[in-house]
Formats: structure tokens, C-alpha cells, sequence
């Protein structure tokens, strides 16, 4: 029996983002043997920043280009793609700078009026630099995606970046040698920018194609009635993945930034997973909206639901049973934050029974309803955590985190599927 394309492509996908998540907590566990458990608060307040100065500074620009490319791609037209990434890549780094700008200029009247130490802004200005990286990263790891190289991005974007800070700390730790927060942060946006360099020459290989006699030109443009609400949905979606980190300085000391930081990354791996799951559906998404075919992006979603499910419910099993546990993986000392694990663990089981609902919003070009979605759920999480937080410190934190993530991604899903539905009775399509 022949298994199918798709399931071979996921298989390999898991394959290498489930390495790429070994080395990832490899790092971060030598990352907290190296600067300890609030050196890891620090480097993930650091990180928190980064990708919501990304997305700021992105216009949306990750899930636009898996769009536009993929629709590209599929007309063969090549010189298209190239153009595009041209654009887009100069608009990113002079946005990314200007930002850098105004954090440098703003940074003191900022830390005053939110109450940071100034070593968190100083994490803040790292971040503005490694946004810039970051994004220009995603911008060739997408483009790829939508080139059907999924397993060359992941390989490169999840498992080469680890790698590398592994084998600084690892270095560090054998000459018995200091590393400071800083020089962790300064060497990832390092390791960020070659990770963008390599996949840039993928892409630069994969679109010398010459396009077919007769293709005709495509007009390419960065701007269009769904960039606004696109990249509005991709910095919420940013800031409500990040907002728990955004917000811990004014609850909770170094230290249990560093617990949450790292019962955050354990219950992330749900989010890791469906990240493999929407490079392969994304592009599908797409393409069966364009040929109308509510059949199929009904299956496909569904078939997300069971993929994401049956990836994430192991490990839920693990995280309710001994998260105590699981925390004194990364040192004695985490031991403490198995709460702060238990109550992030019931919101990712909602986000992982829903699939990859707010993606297919966006590729059905729903992306204003997802962003009024995200833009409410953010709303009511920043209230709940505020609340939560304010009583039972970095506890709170996690609850309200957890209830904003389920109460999202069920409005997501519940909104899909009323489109879907209209589809299906507009085009006389049924349930396949």
C-alpha cells in the first residue's frame, strides 16, 4: 500500500522539528546550567520582545508571503517570487531599524513609566537588533515553505540555531568559563542571521527557474486591502502568545520568570508541532480557496485537528501527571513551578483540539474577522492575568494565559467553521 505524499512530508516535518526540539531544550537547559534559573527569565523576556518587535515591524509579512509566493509558485512565475522578496526584504530592514531607533531614544522614559530595571530594557534594545534577524529569517524560512523545501527550512530554522548556542555554552561550561546573558542574546542574533543567509541561498537556487513561455506577469505589490488587517493579526497574535512574558516583570522577581520561561517551553511544544503542521497545510489552505473547494478546506481542517491532537495528547498526559517532575528536568530548582506547568497545560489541550483554525482565517482572506477575534481574546487575557497575576503572582500569570488561549483559538474555530459552512452552501460542495 502506497502511503501518502503528504503523510511522508509530515513524517519527515516531525522528524526534523522534533530533533529541532531537543537541541532547542538541549540549549535552554544549558543556557539555565550556564547563567542560572533568572539568567533564563532574562534571555526569554529577551525573546518575548524579539518576536513582538518582529511582528511589529513585519507588516504581516509571514503569512503574506506564504500566501503570495504560493500562488506564485503555482503559476511559474519565478521572476514574480524574486521580485517580491526584493520588496519585501528592503521594507523589513528599514522598518526593523527605525524601531531600533526608537527604542534606543525612548528606552529610559519607557523603563520609568512601566516600572522595568534597566537591565530589562537593555534586553528590549538586544531585541529591537534581533528582530531584524528574525524577521528576515522567517521571510526566507516561509518562502521556502511555499516552494514546497518544508523539511529544508525546519532543519535550518529549528535545529541549526540550538545547535549552535549548544555549543557555546557547552564550550563554556567545559573551560570553565563565565558566559553572561548578553553574550547569549548577542551570539543567538548571530546565529539568526546565518540561519537567514543559508536559506536565502535555497531560495536564490529554487527561483533561478526561468518562467514558462506564455506565464503571464504578475503584479507584484506589498500593499493591498489585506495587508492592514493581516499584519494587525500577526503582531496580536504575537503579543498574545508573548504577553505573559511581556507582563511578568510587574508580578513576579527574576527567578520565577525564569519557572514560567521554562514550563512556557514545555507546553509551547504543542505550538512547535502545529507550526510543522500549518507549513504543509498553509499552502494547501490557499490553493483550495483559490479553486473555491470547501470540501477540501473543510478535511483539511479537520485533518489538522486529528494531527494536532494526537501530537499533543502524550504529552498532556505527562504535564497533568508529574509536572513537578517534568520541571526538575532542567534542575532542582524548577521543581517549584509544577503549578505554574499544570495551569498553562489545560489551555494548550483547547488550542491543540482546534487545529489550525486562525491560520485557515487568514489564508481564506478572513484575516479582518481573525483580527477582531485575536484583538478581543488579547483584551480579556491582558485582564484576566492582570487580575490573576496581581493576587497569586507568576500562579496567576499561567491561569489567565491558559483561559485566554482556550477562549481564543474556540472563537477561531467556531468562526472558521460558519464560513465553511456558507461556502458549502453556495457552491452545492458536501462534507467529504
Amino acid at each position: 500500500m502506497k502511503i501518502p505524499g503528504k503523510i511522508v512530508q509530515l513524517f519527515w516535518s516531525l522528524v526534523n522539528r522534533g530533533g529541532g526540539m531537543v537541541l532547542q531544550f538541549g540549549s535552554v537547559w544549558l543556557i539555565a546550567q550556564t547563567v542560572g534559573i533568572a539568567g533564563v527569565g532574562f534571555y526569554s523576556f529577551y525573546t518575548a520582545w524579539m518576536v513582538v518587535l518582529a511582528a511589529l515591524s513585519g507588516f504581516g509579512s509571514a503569512t503574506y508571503t506564504i500566501r503570495t509566493v504560493s500562488v506564485l509558485a503555482k503559476k511559474g512565475d519565478f521572476s514574480g517570487i524574486r521580485e517580491y522578496l526584493r520588496k519585501i526584504a528592503i521594507l523589513l530592514v528599514g522598518t526593523g531599524f527605525l524601531v531600533v531607533l526608537l527604542i534606543w531614544l525612548l528606552g529610559k522614559p519607557f523603563t520609568a513609566w512601566w516600572g522595568f530595571d534597566r537591565i530589562l530594557i537593555d534586553q528590549i534594545v538586544w531585541a529591537s537588533f534581533g528582530a531584524i534577524a528574525f524577521m528576515l529569517m522567517r521571510l526566507m524560512s516561509e518562502t521556502l515553505k511555499a516552494l514546497d523545501l518544508l523539511n529544508t527550512a525546519m532543519a535550518i530554522e529549528s535545529m541549526l540555531i540550538p545547535f549552535l548556542l549548544i555549543a557555546l555554552c557547552a564550550g563554556a561550561l567545559l573551560q570553565d568559563a563565565s558566559l553572561t546573558v548578553e553574550v547569549v542574546i548577542g551570539s543567538h542574533i548571530a546565529f539568526v542571521l546565518l540561519g537567514s543567509l543559508i536559506m536565502l541561498g535555497y531560495v536564490i537556487k529554487a527561483t533561478r527557474i526561468q518562467n514558462p513561455l506564455n506565464t503571464p506577469k504578475t503584479d507584484i505589490s506589498l500593499w493591498n486591502k489585506s495587508m492592514l488587517p493581516m499584519w494587525g493579526s500577526s503582531l496580536l497574535g504575537m503579543l498574545f502568545l508573548n504577553m505573559p512574558l511581556l507582563l511578568l516583570p510587574s508580578f513576579a522577581s527574576p527567578e520565577e520568570m525564569g519557572l514560567f520561561a521554562i514550563a512556557y517551553r514545555f507546553v509551547n511544544i504543542c505550538i512547535t508541532l502545529l507550526m510543522v503542521i500549518s507549513g504543509i497545510y498553509g499552502p494547501r489552505f490557499a490553493k483550495e480557496y483559490a479553486d473555491y473547494d470547501s470540501a477540501a478546506l473543510i478535511l483539511s481542517l479537520k485533518q489538522t485537528r486529528w494531527f494536532s491532537m494526537a501530537l499533543y495528547a502524550p504529552l498532556f498526559v505527562g504535564f497533568i501527571a508529574a509536572p513537578e517532575w517534568v520541571m526538575g528536568l532542567f534542575g532542582e530548582g524548577f521543581r517549584s513551578g509544577g503549578n505554574i506547568l499544570l495551569a498553562m497545560a489545560m489551555g494548550q489541550l483547547v488550542y491543540a483540539s482546534t487545529g489550525l483554525a486562525g491560520l485557515m482565517m487568514n489564508m481564506i482572506h478572513r484575516e479582518r474577522e481573525e483580527f477582531w477575534i485575536t484583538l478581543v481574546a488579547t483584551v480579556l487575557m491582558v485582564v484576566l492575568m492582570a487580575g490573576f497575576g496581581s493576587q497569586l503572582s507568576v500562579l496567576g500569570i499561567a491561569i489567565g494565559f491558559g483561559v485566554g488561549l482556550g477562549l481564543k483559538n474556540i472563537m477561531s474555530w467556531w468562526m472558521v467553521n460558519q464560513y465553511l459552512d456558507s461556502m458549502k452552501t453556495s457552491t452545492g460542495h458536501v462534507n467529504g
